[in-house]
């Protein structure tokens, strides 16, 4: 991995932002099905590419994100070991 911190940062922010659209389709999907506008079956498309997505992040910040955190400044080890349990 040889992106530079403001790659990495982009990306991380970039997949939040992604991430958090696919929640809103996944949350949009849920609606039209307790409203009975749509089968349950609906909800599989979205919530199997939100957990894609999910580990694909949780990977990629654990490869390029942490190692960069844990050395920013002092206070990085313990950002980082935060970040770990969160992503436990």
């Amino acid at each position: 991995m040889n992106a530079t911190p403001d790659e990495v940062r982009r990306r991380v922010q970039e997949e939040h932002d992604a991430i958090r659209a696919q929640i809103g389709a996944l949350l949009e999907s849920t609606r039209e099905v307790a409203e009975h506008v749509a089968d349950a079956p609906r909800l599989w498309r979205p919530m199997i590419e939100l957990c894609r997505m999910l580990q694909r992040h949780l990977d990629y910040e654990d490869e390029a994100f942490l190692p960069l955190l844990e050395q920013a400044d002092a206070w990085g080890p313990v950002r980082v070991a935060s970040i770990d349990d969160e992503h436990r």
